[in-house]
């Protein structure tokens, strides 16, 4: 698959999340009587918009080491490439620079923390004053903030739109990098 086919599903996860995002804004506000559990409906387009802009920085992950190939030793391969992987594995280069930005942005990762904690544990939300609100993870030093449903739910759509913009960029960097190595 070439790096324009993860641009294109880059671009698809982020209109995902941005309709689960608009369909949870709907059914909002909460009822608070559901107690501590979030309505199915609601869970269901908070994590839909969730994990489809969890996965966008391993998409682009993907794409680099497509793009780079077997010029650069060492890169995970397709499968296994999380974003953070391969900036580790990335000799100091342009294309380097561009992704620690993206692993460095705390919404990484409280993404990430949060994608773990809702696929390998039990992703605690809370309501209070009529809304609901994603429990901060611990192991990052900044969260997102406010961590009503809604906004963390748009906070991590515009850093997935941040990524999607920089696609061609990126690509651009990959290249040069490949091509200083084949060379």
């Amino acid at each position: 698959m070439p790096f324009a086919e993860y641009g294109i599903a880059m671009e698809r996860k982020l209109e995902i999340a941005r309709f689960h995002a608009k369909c949870l804004g709907r059914l909002l506000p909460a009822d608070p009587e559901h107690g501590e559990m979030l309505p199915i409906p609601m869970q269901a387009h908070f994590e839909g918009a969730g994990r489809a802009v969890a996965s966008i920085p391993d998409q682009l992950a993907s794409g680099v080491v497509v793009c780079i190939g077997d010029a650069v030793s060492g890169l995970p391969t397709v499968n296994t490439a999380y974003l953070h992987k391969v900036v580790e594995k990335l000799p100091n280069s342009n294309v380097r620079k561009v992704l620690q930005g993206f692993v460095a942005d705390p919404r990484y990762c409280d993404l990430r923390s949060w994608r773990n904690r809702a696929t390998h544990r039990f992703d605690r939300k809370r309501s209070g004053g009529g809304q609901w609100f994603v429990e901060p993870p611990d192991e990052c030093e900044k969260a997102i903030k406010p961590r009503d449903v809604v906004s963390y739910a748009q906070a991590v759509i515009d850093f997935g739109a941040e990524i999607v913009q920089q696609t061609g960029r990126i690509e651009k960097l990959a290249v040069a990098l490949r091509d200083r190595y084949v060379e």
